[in-house]
């Protein structure tokens, strides 16, 4: 048992590093970063990693119980609101010195529950994540990973119908596929775990393949060339987009395992960035933009944006945590 968990940190840790990673890519080569074979890497399952992370965890600590999922609430809503604030008054202090307009209050936060991904966008789809299973686990506790899949095939039939995407519904009904894929692997972790013993290795040599016809923002290029209908083109992107996805996290807990099993250097240090996610992701998305460097050098602009981004964000975490009403406000701890 101690070794899945460190196994789970050290996951989480990888995951952490490389949603830092992505971003420093993003903001150095703000219009083009889709283009970057890293970048594309990157987010062909890194949040789906994050979400399928969660979800195993979920099966082992939550059963429906209303006091842990008020706690659970807590956690991910106050510093998804918490951030906002910050980030808000940080604009309008820099459009108050710069003479520009300032930002409407009322409007942004408006913006940001009508469409979180104007936000921390991870903790609000989380937590609907865990208010689904929390129903779920009210319907039924024998076989609550099945109503996970119906909720999930519900929010992509009204997407595809109905196309109400506010409110987190769309990124809701992408990442809960992965926290149930999540939940179910560590509700069958024994017959999971010999079903994966192989296929993580098999899926390491696969996942590039697969990822020479992904793109972040529209179908694979193949799904243009079947003859089908509009509904149908829709789900054969959702499902080979899945598989990627799948195929991204089995591919990488297969290489962190042998890793863990090994004597190779700072395993210590990704296992504990794994137990500060939450921290780090928030903290960071913060700092990142004022980050930026401007040398002919790409490389050297994204190590050196990853390596303060990181840095500053571990070292200010642990600052921050120090105030208990910063730490509840800031990391809901």
């Amino acid at each position: 048992m101690q070794q899945r968990n460190q196994l789970l940190d050290l996951a989480k840790g990888f995951a952490i590093v490389l949603v830092v990673l992505g971003h420093a890519i993003q903001y150095n080569i703000p219009h083009v970063f889709d283009s970057n074979i890293i970048f594309k890497a990157i987010y062909a399952f890194h949040m789906p990693l994050f979400m399928f992370i969660s979800g195993y965890v979920a099966f082992g600590t939550f059963r429906g119980e209303v006091e842990k999922f008020i706690k659970r609430m807590k956690t991910l809503l106050i510093p998804f609101f918490s951030w906002f604030l910050l980030t808000f008054l940080v604009l309008t202090v820099i459009a108050i010195f710069s003479d520009a307009n300032t930002p409407s209050f009322f409007n942004a936060l408006k913006t940001l529950i009508t469409f979180p991904d104007h936000g921390l966008w991870f903790l609000w789809v989380l937590f609907l994540n865990y208010f689904l299973l929390f129903i779920a686990l009210k319907i039924t506790q024998r076989h609550e990973e099945l109503i996970l899949v119906l909720f999930v095939i519900l929010l992509n039939v009204e997407l595809e119908y109905f196309n109400f995407h506010k409110y987190g519904i769309r990124l809701t009904s992408w990442h809960l596929c992965f926290f149930t894929c999540g939940y179910i692997f560590s509700k069958y972790t024994v017959f999971m775990s010999k079903l994966t013993q192989y296929l993580g290795w098999a899926c390491v040599l696969l996942f590039p393949f697969l990822l020479t016809y992904w793109s972040r923002t529209s179908a694979p290029a193949f799904v243009f060339n079947l003859q089908v209908r509009h509904g149908i083109q829709s789900l054969i992107t959702y499902l080979f987009n899945a598989i990627i996805g799948m195929t991204g996290i089995l591919a990488i807990f297969s290489v962190l395992k042998s890793y863990l099993n090994s004597s190779l250097k700072f395993t210590s240090q990704m296992i504990l960035l794994g137990t500060l996610t939450l921290e780090i992701y928030t903290t960071h998305m913060i700092l990142i933009p004022y980050l930026v460097l401007f040398t002919p050098y790409f490389a050297v602009n994204v190590l050196i944006t990853f390596t303060l981004a990181i840095g500053i964000a571990y070292l200010l975490q642990g600052w921050i945590k120090k105030v208990k009403v910063l730490s509840l406000l800031l990391y809901g701890r």
